[in-house]
């Protein structure tokens, strides 16, 4: 971008889509896309709504057309050792007072080995992703307040969760190496049997959970949706479903290919019905062995991986012709097939896919509930946006970081806000109002 070689198509991120939109840099895409899309991509790229779309229009015009991502579907849930549950006679969380049992039976069982059983890391995921949305907080989209937009890290619902987190420290539920993790290292906890319970996307079965399963025949698993301190039903925090953006250089005779090729993507990806196809653009089917993500210009089903839970579940029941599947869905089934049969290296595919996996426990009833909260903001990142987001992260990580491990009382929580305003939050916030104040 700053060469000027722009090449004719290529992928660009929020800053970057705002940085060529304002430098004229980029070609219409309204025309590109509404023209030549045909009505599967349209349909299966909004299935969990059109705001993606919304998001990268300019002057009410597309410039970039989304790369849109699975922010439904890839809302966090629980994974929690059900044979631990089940040897510790704990109750499974499935409600906020049964999580804190399950916390302290597990502690005092050590079944890992060690004192703790919260996997937390350095950058306090377990923290935001989970105990922040069971005190109804969001920390990391804009949230509507009427007649402004205010960011959820500031909110008192924030300061609730870093109360009982605080507390649950103090109890020895937490890694007490936490400040020093990354995600590799829980990981590792997983993999080795250290810990029992963590959160993830569906998608976690295929990561540590994996190598764990490999390791110990006897490990069953549970999935549950986030249970709240208030007892209502979670909402799960989402952004805009956006994963990147797809742009064309200024000038560009053809800017239509990025979605002839989306095209072709969905086609293959998501509507094909052959095994020959699936070996040749998805998966192999017998491995898994992803070929999929070769493809360029792609674009996704909001609800593809819910959807195929429910075909594979059906065609193991027996009430689905294999011939009926999917190509994608054949090879899914094809290795759950296997797994059934003794290969443990497919483990994975059967806990997210199969009838008690990740989806059937825990996922579809996010989805079917629409238990999400969705920013308020899609507007292009503002220029404070680009000079401070980097710093407020390291700043409310410090506080909270501060919070839980005793160093500050709960009531620093407002000296916080204050220190996250004066740092460029402020800044942030009144240009978010001014976009606000043009949509609402």
């Amino acid at each position: 971008i700053m060469s000027g070689e722009i090449p004719d198509i290529m992928e660009v991120n929020d800053q970057q889509y705002q940085q060529m939109y304002e430098a004229d840099l980029l070609e219409s895409c309204q025309s590109a896309f509404y023209d030549y899309a045909t009505a599967d991509t349209i349909q299966l790229t909004t299935e969990q709504g059109e705001l993606a779309y919304e998001a990268c229009k300019r002057n009410g015009e597309l410039y970039a057309i989304p790369f849109v991502t699975l922010v439904k579907e890839n809302a966090a849930v629980l994974y929690v050792r059900n044979d631990w549950l089940n040897e510790t006679g704990s109750p499974a969380p499935t409600n906020f007072a049964n999580f804190e049992q399950m916390l302290a039976t597990f502690q005092q069982a050590k079944l890992g080995g060690v004192d703790y059983v919260i996997p937390e890391r350095s950058s306090l995921s377990f923290f935001l992703s989970v105990v922040c949305p069971m005190f109804g907080g969001a920390y990391n989209i804009w949230l509507d307040k009427g007649d402004h937009l205010e960011i959820g890290v500031i909110q008192p619902e924030i300061r609730d969760a870093l109360a009982q987190y605080a507390e649950w420290n103090k109890a020895g539920y937490l890694d007490p190496e936490f400040i020093t993790n990354d995600g590799t290292q829980v990981t590792e906890k997983i993999a080795t049997g250290t810990v029992g319970i963590n959160y993830g996307a569906f998608s976690s079965p295929l990561s540590g959970w994996a190598t764990a399963a490999q390791n110990d025949d006897n490990i069953e698993m549970g999935y549950y949706v986030i249970p709240t301190a208030s007892g209502a039903p979670v909402r799960m925090p989402i952004g805009t479903g956006i994963n990147s953006y797809w742009v064309a250089r200024n000038g560009f005779e053809h800017p239509e290919a990025i979605t002839l090729m989306i095209n072709d993507f969905i086609e293959k990806f998501y509507l094909a019905t052959t095994e020959e196809d699936a070996n040749t653009y998805i998966d192999e089917i017998s491995t898994g062995l992803s070929l999929w993500q070769h493809s360029y210009c792609r674009s996704y089903r909001g609800f593809k991986n819910w959807q195929q839970s429910i075909d594979v579940s059906n065609y193991l029941a027996g009430t689905m012709n294999y011939e009926d599947l999917t190509a994608d869905s054949k090879g899914v089934a094809t290795r759950i097939n296997s797994f059934l049969d003794g290969d443990r290296s497919l483990w994975g595919w059967n806990e997210i896919y199969g009838p008690n996996g990740a989806f059937k426990q825990a996922v579809e009833t996010l989805i079917k509930e629409d238990d999400y909260i969705q920013t308020a903001f899609y507007g292009a990142p503002t220029e404070s946006m680009g000079s401070y987001n980097s710093t407020l992260t390291d700043v409310y990580t410090l506080a909270f970081t501060d919070i839980i491990t005793g160093k500050k009382d709960i009531s620093y929580f407002d000296t916080f806000v204050n220190d996250y305003l004066a740092q460029g939050g402020k800044m942030i916030q009144d240009e978010v109002n001014e976009w606000y104040a043009t949509v609402k």
